[in-house]
């Protein structure tokens, strides 16, 4: 079994080719504006809330963007740091480990780029902890929820806390375990309305 330093390292090496790709060539000084609309439509489908969502739709249409996200980056139209973050939050809402890996890369390059972006800093914890989900391992930050199937209610994915610690979290923007907890009980008493 690889060890979650391991995991991590291996997905560095996607991160270091967009980083050394992303210093040859020179800074961009605007934000490629597809991008901002394709990632403000991912956000405007998952607007809806708790139960009032068609994932069937919104997956079709995240594939789409997706393909449109790969076709920009084939083309070199990935350059600033708003870019790199835009591109993650594509890739995040893809459906396999390749795509979650591919954001988690350009994440980390966004954060390289303007280590001051909270949001590409979150979207880091996001993205790897949605690869270890998928890798059937203990999430790191808190950010996975699932839903029991026993219950049906929300819960929050296994979490290694010895790993990141809740001072870490909040450095990062990101809430305590204990916050995330409020949350998933407010998530669920939406949920029971619906």
């Amino acid at each position: 079994m690889i060890s979650s330093t391991s995991s991590k390292i291996s997905i560095f090496s996607s991160f270091i080719l967009l980083a050394l790709w992303s210093q040859s060539i020179p800074a961009a000084t605007t934000d490629n504006q597809v991008l901002a609309k394709l990632e403000q439509q991912d956000q405007a489908d998952r607007m809806p809330g708790t139960g009032k969502i068609n994932w069937d739709v919104v997956a079709r249409k995240d594939a789409e963007r997706k393909r449109e996200v790969e076709k920009i980056l084939a083309d070199g139209g990935i350059r600033t740091a708003q870019d790199y973050f835009n591109a993650s939050v594509i890739f995040q809402h893809g459906e396999d480990l390749k795509d979650i890996e591919q954001a988690y890369a350009f994440a980390v390059t966004a954060v390289s780029m303007d280590d001051k972006n909270q949001q590409a800093k979150q979207l880091e914890a996001d993205a790897w902890d949605r690869i270890m989900l998928k890798r059937n391992r203990p999430q790191w930050y808190g950010t996975q929820f699932i839903r029991d199937k026993s219950t049906g209610k929300y819960v929050m994915y296994q979490a290694d806390s010895s790993v990141i610690s809740d001072a870490e979290r909040q450095a990062m923007g990101l809430p305590t375990m204990s916050e995330n907890q409020a949350h998933l009980d407010e998530i669920n008493k939406v949920a029971a309305k619906h």
